[in-house]
């Protein structure tokens, strides 16, 4: 199986984008924060484009703040290991990563983030694709997987004049590909009021022959609990699993494997009532798609067998939901990556 912390933007000839991101709650639930690596080489050029963003979500205020910087890279500046990588200047923008600490800071028209983690991995790494073979192959056009499912960070943060010590629990990340899917609704949960487990799951329309077929949706999902992973995330089932709900506030797909059935329901507070962020992500054609992203979604999960008999029902309103919609418009126009630091009702 391809490394999951490899560097794909290494051995990429000609367009790819790459994401790996962590993403973690404070102890008290109130805060959550993204940090987000993004690195983008546009077809026909040779350079690469770095964009370093933190984002820290308030579910007290329902609001997020963003800081980022972006920068231009050459192939001899990227490290081949993203778990032993430093990225950006050390005088105004820079973060660094290994298997056991992350430290950073941005620093962006006068206000400045910083972050000094110490990180203790206590899940595993979840390959969303059933089989090597498609990480190797050019379809799907998006790759994902998750490096560590569980992560408890201990540390400090400050954001401006908020400064914040003690512990998170997130998850790691990984995507890359030659252009995001058409339409996509993604979830992922580490923390269950009752229960340790964690899951993560999408369901996506992909774009065929130059957007004149889309697919219908292609749901995957994981789910381990008590030990084991349930794994939904056959391809050939893909197409079939029923979505009930894909919009922006809300996931609802049904999904069955050879032994049970896993009803999942993801459902957030519009903006002004839950913390959303804008994001801009663009293609290596140069086009661009809009997403919205909270970590404050509330989480359903049933597990039944076959027959119907609950198994296990989970909990969670601390539920990553992000959404990418054609009909997403920009709000505010930003310069790079982040577009909309406040979400606003449209």
């Amino acid at each position: 199986m391809r490394k999951a912390s490899a560097v794909m933007m290494r051995t990429s000839r000609d367009g790819l984008y790459e994401s790996f991101y962590f993403r973690a709650t404070s102890s008290d639930g109130r805060y959550a924060f993204w940090l987000k690596h993004n690195l983008l080489r546009r077809y026909g050029e040779s350079a690469m484009q770095l964009d370093l963003a933190f984002i820290l979500f308030d579910r007290q205020n329902a609001s997020a703040q963003v800081l980022h910087q972006q920068q231009t890279l050459s192939a001899d500046a990227l490290p081949g290991d993203w778990q032993q990588a430093r990225l950006g200047h050390a005088d105004s923008a820079y973060s660094q990563i290994t298997p056991t600490q992350l430290q950073g800071c941005i620093t962006e028209n006068g206000q400045t983030v910083s972050w000094d983690w110490t990180c203790q991995a206590q899940g595993q790494t979840l390959y969303h694709f059933p089989a090597q073979l498609w990480y190797h192959t050019p379809w799907p056009k998006k790759k994902i997987l998750t490096v560590q499912s569980r992560l408890v960070l201990q540390g400090s943060l400050r954001f401006g004049d908020l400064l914040l010590h003690g512990r998170w629990v997130g998850m790691n990340g990984h995507n890359w590909g030659r252009e995001h899917a058409y339409r996509y609704a993604y979830a992922n949960c580490t923390e269950f009021a009752a229960d340790d487990a964690y899951f993560d799951g999408l369901s996506a329309h992909l774009a065929l022959a130059r957007r004149h077929i889309i697919t219908p949706p292609l749901s995957l999902a994981c789910l381990h609990l008590a030990g084991r992973w349930h794994r939904f995330d056959s391809l050939l089932r893909a197409p079939r699993q029923r979505v009930t709900r894909l919009d922006d506030e809300h996931w609802h797909v049904d999904l069955v494997n050879d032994e049970h059935r896993l009803r999942v329901r993801v459902d957030a507070a519009p903006p002004g009532v839950c913390a959303w962020v804008g994001l801009h992500y663009e293609h290596p054609d140069g086009s661009r798609s809009v997403v919205r992203n909270t970590k404050f979604a509330q989480l359903e999960l049933n597990l039944y067998t076959h027959a119907g008999r609950l198994i296990r029902r989970l909990h969670s309103d601390r539920c990553e939901l992000e959404t990418l919609l054609p009909e997403h418009t920009a709000g505010t126009t930003y310069e790079a990556e982040i577009i909309a630091a406040r979400p606003s009702r449209r």
